[in-house]
């Protein structure tokens, strides 16, 4: 079986795109598999699949920010929130 990337599945370039088969069924069926004969493998993938895929590209992003914001130094904590936290979470 050959897949392609269908991105109109995700609203366009630059989104997370739905693998559909070449050929296949397009931005709205988002159907893999033989489906006119009934007798193949098929999946669906949901639109809160690809809400689920968008929110983890978006924390890999904030990670990212994190991490750059880490290694120059110029991330700051609060140590009273800090300290306020531990001893929450000890009594919790």
């Amino acid at each position: 079986m050959r897949l392609q990337l269908d991105s109109t599945a995700a609203g366009g370039p630059g989104g997370v795109g739905q693998a559909t088969p070449a050929g296949g069924s397009g931005s709205n069926g988002n159907r893999i598999g033989s489906g006119s004969s009934g007798s193949g493998d098929s999946i669906q993938i949901s639109g809160a699949s690809s809400a689920l895929n968008r929110l983890a590209a978006d924390r890999a992003d904030q990670i990212q920010q994190l991490t750059s914001a880490v290694q120059s130094g110029s991330y700051q904590v609060s140590s009273s929130l800090v300290s306020t936290s531990i001893v929450e979470h000890g009594i919790t």
